[in-house]
């Protein structure tokens, strides 16, 4: 499955600042921005206002007082969360993993602390009050959200918009580069992988109606749907290893002993992945020349290499779609708890397979509890990583999506709760095909 990007000419001389500036102030672009402002203070303020109910000895819920505050987390947010940002990018890693969490409540927490009204007091009281409004605020997105994917998309666009004037700067364009990339002659390619998905279950999938957006691809003509024998093991990491770099003999199984070095191999344990990589790779992988390898068992021989097992490491400094995922309350902080509703989902799910009786059926407790909502963070960093590299103009970027795999390991591949996973992802390709108007290619 793959979407086409289109790039923009190359002359800084063809943008004109005159029309940056009209498409900036055009009536769209500041009623969606006034629309985005007006249901960020409503959630503010409805936040604050059960937190503050709900905190005891909060005597004054006033609600002059309260939009008082409502202002000040947002003249907080706007001076403090640019200066966050800047040192999630130069931490990188787990310090932008740990600080982006911490950036939410600073913002709160110092609102509270310079609040004329003073409701709470004490450094406890106040790390709890906004912990308690983060958690509440990604509740009522979700809510109000109802399933769409509309505040992730405004999110990414608004980092592949920060990149592209980024880029401008470097080039020494000009500091307004506010419009869509004009098509140009050099597409991009964006592959992605759901990992595990076979070809009859997807087709059932789409004649179902489940997949509405790869639905819409086939029945348009611009995509096709082909089958393919994986072959021997029919593993992701000897499938990549294929795929990526055209070699499979070195893989011959998900877990196996070598004789000659007497040692145990495991292809997603991050040091044998390192050690398996240069066997495979000739120079010549299916990323080389400047393409980008995001969530995959092995590189491809990509200039950048995101989530990549064989490189067990955090993306860095560089990777601002990280950066950005980590800091947004639209991210990671809104994965988390929607992460521990995906816990709950998973248990109610298996506790139905156990009444029913279905068979056959594996346990789905231990790690699978854990491993269930890290999938879901995944998958949303890594649109988030794919969005900053279109915007980059990455000639070509392989992802792959371990979510449908996850849960049908456990639940067997066409149970309801896979499907659930699997029409997620379409969702997941409905988003990119949103943001691929605003990509340099």
């Amino acid at each position: 499955m793959a979407i086409s990007l289109h790039e923009p000419p190359s002359a800084p001389a063809a943008r004109d600042w005159r029309a940056d500036l009209r498409a900036l102030l055009s009536w769209r672009r500041v009623l969606n921005r006034a629309r985005a402002v007006l249901r960020s203070a409503l959630v503010t303020f409805v936040v604050l206002t059960v937190t503050l109910w709900l905190m005891p000895g909060v005597t004054s819920t006033d609600i002059v007082d309260t939009l008082g505050l409502v202002l000040l987390v947002a003249g907080v947010g706007a001076v403090l969360r640019p200066l966050l940002l800047v040192g999630i990018v130069a931490l990188g890693g787990w310090g932008a993993m740990l600080l982006g969490i911490v950036a939410q409540i600073v913002v709160i927490v110092i609102a509270l602390e310079i609040d004329p009204a003073n409701r709470i007091s004490g450094l406890p009281s106040l790390v709890l009050t906004a912990i308690l409004a983060i958690v509440f605020a990604a509740i009522v997105d979700w809510m109000l959200d109802s399933g769409s994917d509309d505040t992730f998309v405004r999110e990414s666009k608004r980092l592949m918009r920060g990149v592209r004037r980024r880029q401008a700067r470097l080039a020494g364009g000009p500091l307004l580069t506010l419009r869509r990339p004009r098509p140009g002659s050099d597409p991009g390619l964006l592959m992605i992988q759901f990992d595990g998905l076979s070809e009859p279950v997807l087709r059932w999938a789409v004649r179902a109606g489940n997949l509405p957006t790869l639905g819409h691809w086939l029945r348009s003509g611009s995509h096709t749907m082909r089958g393919w024998h994986t072959g021997l093991p029919s593993t992701t990491p000897a499938s990549q290893a294929g795929i990526l770099h055209g070699a499979t003999r070195q893989v011959p199984a998900f877990r196996w002993f070598e004789k000659d070095t007497g040692k145990l191999m495991v292809t997603n344990r991050p040091r044998d992945a390192a050690v398996l990589e240069p066997r495979l790779s000739d120079g010549r992988g299916l990323l080389r020349d400047g393409g980008v390898s995001i969530g995959n068992a092995f590189s491809g021989d990509a200039a950048v290499s995101l989530l990549t097992v064989s490189h067990a490491a955090l993306p860095g400094r560089s990777a601002r779609g990280w950066a950005a995922f980590m800091a947004s309350p639209y991210g990671f902080t809104r994965a988390l708890v929607l992460g521990v509703g995906e816990v709950i989902t998973e248990l109610h799910q298996a506790r139905l397979q156990r009444r029913r009786n279905l068979q056959p059926r594996v346990s789905r407790s231990g790690s699978f509890l854990a491993l269930r909502p890290a999938s879901m963070l995944l998958r949303d960093v890594n649109v988030s990583l794919i969005a900053e590299q279109m915007a980059r103009g990455a000639p070509a970027v392989y992802c792959d999506l371990v979510d449908y795999d996850e849960v049908a390991h456990h639940a067997g591949p066409a149970r309801p709760e896979s499907m659930r996973q699997l029409e997620s992802l379409d969702r997941m390709l409905g988003v990119l095909e949103r943001l691929a108007p605003e990509a340099a290619r």
